[in-house]
């Protein structure tokens, strides 16, 4: 697993975004990959991704992998949010539920008990954030 920090050219600010949201980035051959967006929507100096190399898959991963370096310009899309979180649903989680090995969640989710959020040993990744930098999880 790779992150990618995407910046703009001349330090402004980048569109606003909700949790949930994705960007796209052109590929190769006229492809695009849509990856989620992983840090808090309230940090609008970035955007974060993390890439997982699929050995099997259709070769944006691997691309990722191998081509993009530190400096490179690369044109993404504007966050899009196709599965908006509804903080007015209700419904019971627990599927999500992920170990942290290093960083801080942001936890909003309403399905660990203050004190597990504040043992910061896991999080709920379907509805959370990171207030660290990075967040390195168990999956």
């Amino acid at each position: 697993m790779t992150s990618y920090e995407f910046v703009a050219a001349g330090a402004r600010e980048l569109p606003a975004f909700t949790p949930g949201a994705h960007i796209d980035l052109p590929l190769p051959q006229d492809r695009v990959r849509s990856d989620s967006l992983a840090n808090a929507s309230e940090d609008r100096g970035r955007n974060l991704i993390a890439v997982r190399h699929e050995t099997h898959g259709k070769g944006g991963s691997a691309w990722m992998h191998a081509q993009p370096r530190v400096g490179d310009r690369l044109r993404i899309s504007p966050p899009v949010n196709d599965f908006p979180l509804a903080h007015e649903a209700t419904g019971v989680f627990g599927a999500c539920v992920t170990g942290v090995i290093e960083g801080e969640p942001d936890h909003r989710d309403d399905g660990l008990s203050e004190v597990e959020k504040r043992a910061n040993n896991s999080v709920m990744i379907c509805c959370s954030g990171a207030l660290s930098k990075t967040l390195a999880l168990d999956l």
